[in-house]
């Protein structure tokens, strides 16, 4: 649903991304990833320098300003056949939301160390560089073009 913290994330990094597309290449083994056999809950992510995300007129770093409580709890998954599952958390955004549901596809170059993500509620991929994996944490970057210049976003998933 359009409510969660997935959906929401993948469409700031959509607007913030220009992304050229999936190449033949990115569909190698996704069980090289990362990700494990985990789910991941979103503990941060920024962007600089600053941008104006929430049009405010005042420049943003932290774009989990824009997420709602009740999604900021919530966790993906990224099973080896390529899906993505969000699994709700505790606080829920609508009562009949389900517990769990498959919301994407992803892919993984473990030689390029780039992961390119597609939720079902968007239109465009979202294409980021692997900075770090450990087993409690990913680093996921990529970078933005704006009109005041060139952005880094660092996204910083938590092992739940």
């Amino acid at each position: 649903m359009k409510n969660q913290c997935y959906s929401f994330l993948t469409t700031i990094f959509t607007t913030c991304l220009a992304v050229t597309g999936e190449s033949a290449d990115m569909h190698k083994k996704n069980q090289d990833s990362p990700f494990g056999n985990y789910y991941w809950n979103v503990s941060a992510v920024t962007i600089h320098p600053a941008l104006d995300v929430d049009l405010d007129g005042k420049p943003d770093t932290d774009l989990r300003i824009l997420v709602p409580d009740c999604e900021k709890d919530d966790s993906e998954r990224y099973f080896a056949n390529g899906t993505i599952v969000s699994n709700r958390g505790l606080v829920r955004c609508d009562e009949e939301e389900e517990p769990e549901e498959e919301v994407g596809t992803w892919s993984y170059d473990e030689s390029m160390r780039t992961i390119i993500m597609e939720n079902y509620d968007t239109n465009n991929p979202v294409e980021a560089q692997i900075e770090s994996a450990s087993d409690s944490e990913i680093v996921l970057v990529s970078q933005h073009q704006s009109s005041i210049g060139t952005h880094t976003i660092r996204m910083i998933l938590k092992r739940k």
